[in-house]
């Protein structure tokens, strides 16, 4: 009897550890944290560039947590790095030269991210002048010393005929009309406008013309059939130059009936093309650059155009849809919001 009621307090000893209520504490799991780094280097010579601001910003995390914006500034190396980045839905922008000149929303998943950047030197403009909402800028050209002429836009008459106007805009005291109209029995959709020979020079879409038409009275003088869609004309004085949406530069002679070189840009969207009094611009309203180009059509510089207020702080959906130069060397743009010109290049 002695012997079974040890067996019995042996039994109860063991089995009570096990009956005893467990207790563990849970701990939370770690929120994931992975880097982010990159390299920028200039668009053009593709070397690194130095003192870049790099600015991450959250738009959704995947992990309930805080986040403070955060901003770094690239090395000699043209380096820029973010520790610790949860998962989530950012927008990272870069600055140079103080204005943002490139911004993308990136989605960090879950591990370490490589982001590299080729950036374009920013072109800020000196002034800025809106137009009303009814015009619809459709090429410039700068005739005068103290005048940008040449501006066209058009819009449905009660006829249903279109209107194009040359007229001179005065920037002196804001931004006046004059000049001549003519009214078209069809509906032109006109895009360029230069000045060679005592003529104006106009492009028209679907279907694709040339127009010369004299300044004093607007009477067309010649219709030329083309074979590209224009998107602007300049002129270097012996010939006429002209952008095609779909990637050429044409070179015509003094007359559009002649075509001297045809340049295949294939990658290339054009908007605005202008001469500088040796090179060729153009702009590619896609991307929102500008690129100041060689001979052969090559690009020498790229630049992405800031347009300012008075206040300098960034106008938003400013395309650059045309280009002319002044007599002072300054680069003018018409864009759907008004016309500005920038620092010299």
């Amino acid at each position: 009897m002695k012997n079974l009621l040890n067996f019995i307090l042996v039994v109860s000893l063991i089995f009570g550890g096990c009956w005893k209520k467990q207790t563990h504490e849970v701990e939370e799991p770690e929120t994931p944290r992975y880097d982010i780094k990159g390299l920028i280097t200039d668009m053009d010579s593709a070397d690194p560039v130095k003192n870049i601001v790099v600015d991450l910003e959250v738009i959704t995390l995947f992990h309930e947590t805080e986040f403070v914006p955060l901003s770094d500034t690239t090395d000699t190396s043209g380096v820029y790095l973010f520790k610790d980045i949860v998962p989530g839905r950012y927008t990272l922008s870069i600055q140079r030269g103080g204005y943002v000149v490139e911004e993308k929303e990136i989605v960090q998943q879950y591990e370490p991210r490589t982001l590299d950047f080729e950036v374009a030197k920013p072109l800020v403009s000196q002034t800025f002048y809106p137009v009303p909402s009814y015009f619809a800028f459709l090429g410039i050209h700068w005739k005068y010393v103290d005048k940008l002429a040449g501006a066209t836009y058009w819009r449905p008459h009660t006829d249903n005929r279109f209107l194009l106007r040359i007229a001179e805009g005065s920037f002196k005291q804001g931004f006046e009309v004059m000049g001549q109209t003519r009214y078209w029995p069809e509906n032109p959709d006109f895009h360029g406008l230069t000045f060679i020979r005592n003529y104006w020079a106009a492009s028209v879409q679907s279907p694709n013309y040339m127009y010369e038409i004299t300044p004093g009275d607007s009477k067309v003088i010649s219709q030329t059939a083309i074979s590209w869609e224009l998107s602007d004309l300049t002129t270097d004085g012996s010939h006429i130059w002209a952008a095609a949406r779909n990637g050429k530069i044409i070179q015509f002679g003094q007359h559009p009936s002649v075509v001297a070189k045809v340049y295949e840009l294939t990658d290339e969207h054009f908007g605005g093309i202008a001469w500088d009094g040796k090179n060729i611009w153009t702009s590619n309203p896609n991307k929102n650059l500008i690129m100041k180009r060689g001979a052969d059509m090559s690009i020498l510089e790229t630049y992405r155009p800031i347009v300012t207020d008075d206040f300098r702080q960034p106008i938003e959906g400013a395309e650059m849809d045309y280009l002319c130069f002044d007599h002072n060397g300054y680069l003018w743009a018409a864009t759907s919001v008004g016309t500005c010109h920038f620092e010299k290049k």
